[in-house]
C-alpha cells in the first residue's frame, strides 16, 4: 500500500502541476482557484477506493470484479452529486469548475484503471 500511495502522490503532483499551468494559460476555461480542492478530492477518493479494492479482493478474483464495478458506479454518482451541488450553490462559475473537474476525472480514471489492471494481473498469477 505504501508503494501505491507513493505512486499516487507523484501522479497527483504531476497532474496538479499540469492543470495549474493550464489554468494559468486558460483562466476562463480552467479555474485556478478550484485546482487545489479538486485535486485533493480526487487524491483522497482514489486512495480510499484502492484501499478498499485491496482489502476486499485478497485472493478472490470474483470479489475484485464485483467491488471494482460497484465502487466505480458509486464514485460516478458521487462525482455527479458534487457537480450538481456546486452548480446549484454557485451558478456564476460553473463551466470553469466543471471543466477543471472533468480534466482531473479523466487523468485519475486513467490512473485507476491502469493500477487496477496491473493489480488484477498480479492477482491471477498468485
Amino acid at each position: 500500500m505504501a508503494r501505491y500511495l507513493l505512486q499516487l502522490t507523484l501522479f497527483s503532483v504531476v497532474v496538479f502541476a499540469l492543470i495549474w499551468m493550464l489554468s494559468g494559460v486558460f483562466p476562463a476555461v480552467l479555474a485556478p482557484r478550484y485546482v487545489v480542492p479538486i485535486s485533493c478530492y480526487f487524491y483522497v477518493l482514489t486512495a480510499v477506493f484502492h484501499f478498499g479494492l485491496m482489502r476486499t479482493s485478497e485472493g478472490k478474483p470474483a470479489v475484485f470484479i464485483r467491488y471494482y464495478m460497484a465502487a466505480t458506479t458509486l464514485k460516478l454518482f458521487l462525482h455527479l452529486g458534487v457537480l450538481v451541488v456546486f452548480a446549484v450553490l454557485n451558478s456564476t462559475a460553473v463551466i470553469p469548475f466543471v471543466l477543471t473537474f472533468v480534466v482531473n476525472y479523466a487523468f485519475f480514471t486513467v490512473f485507476e484503471v491502469a493500477v487496477a489492471y496491473r493489480f488484477s494481473r498480479t492477482e491471477r498469477k498468485v
